[in-house]
């Protein structure tokens, strides 16, 4: 972690479906928060492969399809006391892979993430919830399924996994 300047990691291994083990890392500046093994992490570029596969898995299996709305099928539909984008529950799971939903293309981890906590009376790491509950209350950048939103071009593999999937 120190030789390539990683502040903070977790790992976990999985058996059959069941974690046997997990485990955070931190290396920071003592006021850094501690990394624990289900800390929430910003997702990068590393992981479109496997968010790739896993929306391959849930599609092929019927549990979701590409068309899904993706905010209720999450369970957010909506905030108190927040006016919602009027598209935000338009967003769809082909939307978010084909980085076409509308959002922005990030939080900001180092300031968003403290606001967001600060919006819902925490010091700690807001949740999951708390994230999804924060960016359904945000003003999309562009209507969903309008153009790319996102600067970084799809690799060939996912273009190629992408082509296969249309219909």
């Amino acid at each position: 972690m120190v030789e390539h300047d990683i502040r903070a990691a977790s790992a976990a291994i999985a058996r059959d479906g069941a974690v046997i083990g997990s485990r955070g890392y931190t290396w920071a500046l003592p006021d850094y928060p501690i990394t624990r093994p289900a800390t929430l992490f910003r997702v990068a570029s590393v992981s479109k492969i496997f968010t790739c596969a896993a929306i391959d898995q849930l599609v092929r299996t019927g549990v979701l399809g590409l068309d899904t709305p993706a905010f209720p099928y999450l369970g957010v539909t909506k905030l108190p006391l927040i006016p919602v984008d009027r598209d935000m529950n338009s967003i769809t799971v082909k939307h978010l892979a084909t980085r076409q939903s509308g959002l922005k293309d990030d939080v900001e981890v180092e300031v968003e993430i403290r606001s967001i906590a600060k919006l819902f009376g925490t010091t700690s790491r807001p949740t999951l919830a708390q994230v999804l509950q924060y960016i359904f209350g945000t003003a999309l950048v562009a209507r969903p399924g309008t153009g790319a939103n996102y600067p970084i071009q799809p690799s060939r593999s996912w273009r190629r996994w992408w082509r296969r999937r249309r219909v």
